[in-house]
């Protein structure tokens, strides 16, 4: 949608002075129209709210909850499970996780 709008727009830019209004205000008016339901397609009201990093010192996970986990230098997916897990080995060291956040949301087609 979004794309199919741009050539909308890239259509009336790119006109042939032949073809345009001697004042012009046809075209920009159908590139304004154009421009305001783009804006709309990317108000960034519409897309979903990305949450921020919680410091593990702030607050934790619920236990058996899924989350991004991130080490310092690495990020995965990982749990509390009586203590952190990535879901492949159990973390601790300088492996244990300094931050963490909800998985988004899945895809939806």
């Amino acid at each position: 949608m979004i794309t199919e709008k741009i050539n909308q727009i890239e259509k009336l830019v790119t006109v042939p002075s032949a073809e345009i209004d001697p004042d012009g205000a046809s075209n920009a008016m159908q590139i304004l129209i154009h421009l305001t339901e783009l804006r709309d397609l990317v108000d960034s009201d519409s897309l979903p709210p990305v949450s921020e990093w919680v410091a593990v010192e702030d607050a934790l996970p619920d236990e058996n909850k899924r989350v991004l986990i991130y080490d310092g230098t690495y990020v995965c997916v990982g749990s509390i499970q009586g203590m952190w897990t990535n879901d492949s080995d159990w973390l601790y060291g300088d492996d244990l996780p300094t931050h963490w956040k909800p998985l988004p949301e899945p895809p939806c087609r």
